[in-house]
């Protein structure tokens, strides 16, 4: 589908009620159940030197939750923009949202990446001296060898209203 896995909209939901382990809301998020729909700086968070890309999202929130994607495939003009389709997406409402540090998140999913790359006998991405996502096989002149990923998503754009 258009926005990745997951998505809503049968009436099924994807959160289960109740309060989640931290666990559970990794799993749902790095399964890709939910969707990254906010992202909040928390300002009173003080921090490290940076030292790895992963730093820079160093007391960042990221709110998740899944987006009913039926809606704008059925009629792209009654959800035309990416906060429409937030609002009108049913566990997007309210608490039932989740919250996490993208710092913690991001760092898991590059784990949980370079394993399965790993488990596949494909290159692992790593950071390369620029922090850009590179692979660790190199070209003919040892030029280190981008890791190429294939379009899955969407990507919206919007300025603040």
């Amino acid at each position: 589908g258009g926005g990745g896995g997951g998505g809503g909209g049968g009436g099924e939901r994807v959160i289960p009620p109740g309060p989640l382990t931290e666990h559970e809301k990794i799993e749902l998020i790095l399964s890709a159940r939910v969707h990254l729909v906010s992202i909040e700086n928390d300002r009173s968070a003080i921090p490290p030197a940076p030292s790895s890309v992963s730093d820079a999202y160093f007391g960042v929130v990221g709110e998740f939750c899944p987006l009913n994607w039926k809606l704008h495939k059925s009629d792209p003009s009654s959800v035309p923009m990416f906060r429409d389709l937030v609002g009108r997406s049913p566990e997007c409402a309210g608490d039932s949202t989740i919250r996490v540090d993208l710092k913690k998140i991001t760092d898991l999913a590059r784990k949980r990446d370079a394993d399965a790359d790993a488990a596949a006998g494909t290159i692992s991405a790593g950071d390369d001296e620029e922090g850009g996502l590179m692979g660790t096989g190199r070209d003919e002149r040892g030029v280190p060898a981008p890791k190429s990923i294939p379009p899955t998503g969407f990507v919206f754009f919007q300025t603040p209203s």
